[in-house]
């Protein structure tokens, strides 16, 4: 029986989430992470933004996108809501910071099924977006033929690689394995029973999921060899079902 408790951590998408009420230092690395991902993601939007800024001070709203002047930044999650407490959440607040900073406006859309990824980048491609955010690892190919055709829109894929294919496709990559030791490292230390487990929201197909998990289990044994003890593997479970990112209820279910 796992000392959930105190140990069990749960690894969604991009997310560090603590289930134990008790772990609020766990709670305070996650913040630390979100915020760390948003100034990423305002940051690079921020040239863009520079580029396209207007000299008159008035709102800028989605009819004005398209216009010279006019700095409109477009955001299509991955399946899952905008609010996720993870990288889709992360990512609007970073398009919503560089927005306000710079006298322009940002919107998002929400993907339900991953067929429509194409049907949402070009919702703001065609609406004359100058910056559209594409946020998860399974977005990138959609984003890639979207770059290539767009060629005057700037996109940001978040959790994606870009192999230098369009200058206008920036892709960011994020160190998922040291993220997920950290946590591992946390519970290595809270736990009384040795048994730790790290659940992903994902299958171990997407390489960021992977890298979560076994940063996780990485850091666990690293705890367990410098207090001097022998500490289990910690377990570790993917998620297979057809709600990959989007099952809190499993998440929950499965930890107990």
């Amino acid at each position: 029986m796992l000392d959930l408790h105190w140990t069990t951590l749960c690894l969604t998408h991009k997310a560090l989430i603590s289930c134990s009420t008790n772990l609020s230092r766990g709670a305070q690395l996650f913040k630390k992470f979100k915020k760390i991902a948003a100034a990423t993601a305002a940051a690079g939007l921020l040239g863009l933004a520079l580029s396209a800024c207007s000299t008159a001070e008035k709102a800028i709203t989605e009819a004005d996108c398209g216009t010279e002047g006019a700095f409109c930044i477009g955001l299509v999650t991955d399946i899952g809501k905008v609010d996720d407490k993870s990288f889709n959440q992360s990512a609007w607040e970073g398009a919503q910071q560089a927005a306000t900073e710079n006298n322009g406006f940002a919107k998002y859309v929400e993907t339900q099924d991953p067929k429509d990824y194409a049907d949402n980048i070009a919702l703001f491609a065609d609406a004359g977006y100058n910056a559209i955010v594409t946020v998860g690892f399974l977005m990138a190919e959609a984003t890639t033929i979207a770059a290539e055709k767009y060629p005057d829109v700037k996109f940001i894929g978040v959790d994606q690689f870009n192999g230098g294919s369009s200058a206008n496709y920036s892709g960011l990559i994020f160190p998922e394995d040291k993220a997920g030791f950290i946590v591992g490292y946390l519970g290595g230390y809270l736990t009384k029973t040795g048994k730790t487990a790290a659940i992903a929201g994902g299958p171990d197909s997407i390489p960021p999921v992977r890298k979560f998990i076994e940063g996780f289990v990485a850091g666990v044994e690293y705890a367990s060899q410098e207090q001097g003890k022998s500490y289990p593997k910690a377990s570790s479970v993917y998620y297979t079902g057809a709600n990959a990112f989007n099952d809190p209820a499993w998440g929950a279910s499965t930890a107990q």
